[in-house]
Formats: C-alpha cells, sequence, structure tokens
C-alpha cells in the first residue's frame, strides 16, 4: 500500500500535508496513534489535489513517462532509483 502511496505522491497525484500544516483534531488523533512509541514517526496525512487543474494531470503523465522511460513502475525498488534519478 505504501508503494501505491508513495508512487501517487510522486505523481502529483496526492500531496503530503506537513504535520506543521495538520488541523490540532488530525494532529491528536497522529500523536494518539503514535502513543508513547518514540522510536515510529507520526503517520502521513495527505490531500488530493484537484484534478481539474490541466497542468496536475499534465504534470502526473510527464513524469509517469520519465518513471516508465527509466524502469521505475516496473521495478519494485522505486525509492532507490528515484532518489538516484531525481535527488542526485
Amino acid at each position: 500500500m505504501s508503494r501505491a502511496i508513495n508512487l501517487f505522491a510522486l505523481l502529483w497525484l496526492g500531496e503530503k500535508v506537513p504535520h506543521h500544516a495538520l488541523s490540532k483534531e488530525l494532529l491528536s488523533i497522529a500523536k494518539a496513534i503514535q502513543g508513547n512509541n518514540t522510536k515510529t514517526r507520526l503517520i502521513t496525512f495527505f490531500q488530493i489535489p484537484s484534478y481539474e487543474k490541466a497542468q496536475t494531470l499534465k504534470y502526473a503523465e510527464g513524469m509517469a513517462k520519465k518513471l516508465k522511460n527509466v524502469g521505475i513502475l516496473s521495478d519494485r525498488s522505486v525509492n532507490k532509483k528515484v532518489y538516484q534519478i531525481f535527488l542526485v
């Protein structure tokens, strides 16, 4: 499931919401789920952007083509390849 969510975020079809931008209620829920386990991070919240904006889907399509061309969409080691290609 997290692989699909990460891919959605990479394609800009889902946006991570920073913890500082969460409502008090959502932040409280995240902290309750974390409990006393300080070794785990807070859960991540996503929001879906408006698909009515043409640039959202154009960007997603362009990024999907790039990922497909370098073999990321067919490979299980998505994170490693993404870091190598886009963050180096």
